[in-house]
Formats: structure tokens, sequence, C-alpha cells
């Protein structure tokens, strides 16, 4: 805008100037006219020159681990110097993925040597995959008047962690005693841990309970399990939130905690050595990861930083319930932003289900049974000592 207005300026200063010559004929006023002109013209070729050598970088850093500090740094480098450049104009974007809210920033950098990286603060309260998109880069001459886009930079990309929630998970000994004794895939032909086991593609008619979702998912086919690796999981953990929840506007507060809980969820079942899926709903069905360590879950929680919060809550209980994933686990551990609306059919006869729902409307954790299922309500303020859960 400033240099459009420069623009404006300038050629009403030549254009009062040639008005000034036609009126009172003067050759000084003639000389004034062509060293304008002239400039602008050197101007803009020498900017033209400079904008070859100029090249620009975006990177995203995170202040401190765990923190919510965030900076974008923009990198200007020139490789000779430069002659009739004065700053760089930068019009990015700021992406959040898991929320699906983008942001537009634009800034102006007064070039200072070679080599600069400016640092530009940005403000987040929400966790996710978080990436900067050039929109466009200029580089604008001395005298305000010209601007001449340069190449641009690559999209960058950082996790922003969701916040740490405290918890103590316990497992419900009715449960516990199931798992032990009547594990949904215990003593199963083809599932003895002792015998020699392989993978091969998926084919018609192969048991579907023997697919190896991880494996699946890095070979881009489905992958099926032969003879003998036990299919059992001890809890399935869906995140089964989203931007509108039945009728009702989901708050991003919510959601944010909503994050919060589920991957504090896996880590107490990982740390307690807890076999578990999470299980996130996507637009091609259900994401499924098998955690069995706490490096596992670590490298889980990245990959779902990267997934988009669903625009509407309750998918993922569609999506287990229609693939009947039930017959694989003892605990369905569901988290919900407000209130849970799902109904269950019936499916709390075939597994233990526990629904950990954020919600703005408590101060304290509140418990009450719903149709068998154990329903935990989880304040959005967290409690300094943490949350103990029944699952």
């Amino acid at each position: 805008m400033t240099v459009n207005k420069n623009r404006i300026a300038y050629g009403m200063l030549i254009a009062i100037s040639a008005v000034l010559l036609f009126f009172f004929s003067k050759a000084y006023i003639l000389y004034m006219i062509v060293i304008f002109v002239a400039l602008g013209v050197l101007f803009l070729v020498l900017l033209k020159r400079d904008s070859h050598y100029i090249e620009t970088k975006a990177s995203i850093e995170i202040e401190r681990e765990g923190s919510r500090d965030i900076n974008c740094l923009f990198t200007v480098r020139s490789n000779k110097a430069l002659i009739a450049t004065k700053s760089i104009v930068v019009e990015f974007e700021l992406y959040n993925k898991m929320f699906d809210i983008t942001m537009r920033q634009k800034a102006v950098f007064e070039l200072r040597d070679k080599w600069h990286t400016y640092k530009i603060p940005v403000e987040t309260k929400l966790c996710g995959e978080l990436s900067v998109k050039c929109i466009s880069v200029y580089a604008t001459d001395l005298s305000g008047i010209w601007r001449i886009r340069i190449p641009s930079f690559n999209t960058e990309c950082v996790v922003v962690y969701p916040d740490n929630v405290k918890m103590n998970i316990i497992l419900d000994d009715v449960a516990a005693a199931a798992s032990m004794e009547d594990g949904i895939m215990q003593n199963r032909k083809g599932t003895d841990a002792s015998e020699m086991f392989d993978f091969k593609e998926y084919k018609p008619g192969d048991d579907v309970r023997t697919i190896h979702w991880k494996l699946s998912e890095k070979m881009d086919s489905l992958i099926v399990r032969e003879a003998s690796e036990p299919s059992h999981y001890e809890a399935a953990l869906i995140p089964d939130f989203g931007h509108v929840n039945v009728d009702e506007d989901t708050s991003p507060d919510e959601l944010a905690k909503a994050v919060s809980v589920t991957a504090a969820l896996g880590e107490q079942l990982a740390m307690q050595g807890i076999s578990f899926c999470i299980m996130v709903p996507t637009d091609d069905g259900m994401y499924v990861h098998e955690i069995d360590s706490i490096n596992e879950y670590d490298r889980m929680i990245a990959e779902i930083m990267q997934f988009r919060i669903r625009d509407k809550a309750g998918d993922g209980l569609k999506l287990f319930m229609s693939e009947h994933m039930e017959e694989y686990f003892t605990r369905l551990v569901i988290v919900s932003a407000g209130t849970y609306k799902q109904e269950f059919n019936g499916l709390e006869h075939q597994v233990g289900i526990t629904v950990v729902s954020v919600t703005g409307d408590i101060d304290k954790l509140h418990e009450i049974s719903r149709d068998g299922a154990r329903m935990v309500e989880v304040p959005l303020k967290n409690e300094e000592d943490g949350y103990r859960i029944v699952i």
C-alpha cells in the first residue's frame, strides 16, 4: 500500500512539473523532469539487479520444550552487495492443521547486511501441526516507488504438543479379570505365540482380525498375520470429538483440553505396559496405531498432532461399531469435548466402556454411569494433583 502511495506521489510530481513546463517554458523545469524520470528508471533497473541475488528462507522454532512461545524466523541473504534495495515485504500464512485455523500476517524487514535473520513472535493457544506458508515476497527500493517480487520460501512445519495433564489410570478389577481369563482373542486357533508366524498381503476370505494395521500403513496395502501372532489388545483409545457436538458448537478450549487428555491417557497406558491401539477417525476410515511401549507412544503422538479434528463428534464410535472392532479389545476408552451424546446400542455388553468428557460446566472431576458405561467428566482447569480415572 505504501509503494502505491509513493508511486502516485511520484507520478503527480512529474505531472505538476510538466504543467509548469507548459505554462512557463523554463529549461530548468525540463531538467527536473528528466532527472525525476531518470532516477525512477535507475532505481527500477538497480532493484531488478538486486532481486537476482536475494534469497529468503523461513523456519519455526519453539523456544523451549512444552512451551507455546513460538517464533517465525525469516532469513534474508544476498550473494552480492545490494545497491538499491531498502526492505523486504513478506506476506505469509500460518495454518494449524489440527484445528483447521488459518492466520495471515504481513511483515516488513529493513535490510541491514548481506545476511540477517528476523524473528516474529507468534501467539498460539492450540496444539497440532503448525505450518508457515509464503504468500508473497517483495523487494522494495530506496525511493519507495518500486517493488519486485522475488522467489518465495518453502512451507515449513513444526509440531506443537498438547499441554501436560497429570493423570493416574487405574484398571477396573472386573475388566482386568476378563482380560486375563476371557480375553477376546485368547485360545483361538492361530493365535498361539509359540507357533511360527509370517506376514502376507490380505486376500478376500482372510480373517480381518489378523490385519497388521501399522505394517499395512507402511506398505500402503492390507497386510495380515499368518499363523500365530496374538491380535488381542487390552484397550482401544478413541479421540471422538469434533467442532460440532450433535447440535452445539464445541469451544476451542474444550477441544484443546480433549487433545491433551487423549495424550495423557495414551501416555499412562504405555507407561503401565498396557498394549492398546489409538484409533483416530479420518475421511478414509479409522486410522489405527498399535502401541506396546513408551517409545512407540512417543512416535505416535507426533503423528496424531497432524490429524485434523473432525467437523462432527461421534464418527469414531460409528466406525468402531461398523467394523466390529469390539471383538479385539477388552476396554474402550473414548475422549469427548463437551458432554458425550452418542448412543452405544448394546456395545457396553461386549466391551467395557469409559468416556472421558472435557467440559467447561464443572470445576472438578465428576463421574456417573450411563447405559452401563462409565462417564467421567473433566473440568477445563487442570487440577494440581491431577486426575484419577478408572477404566
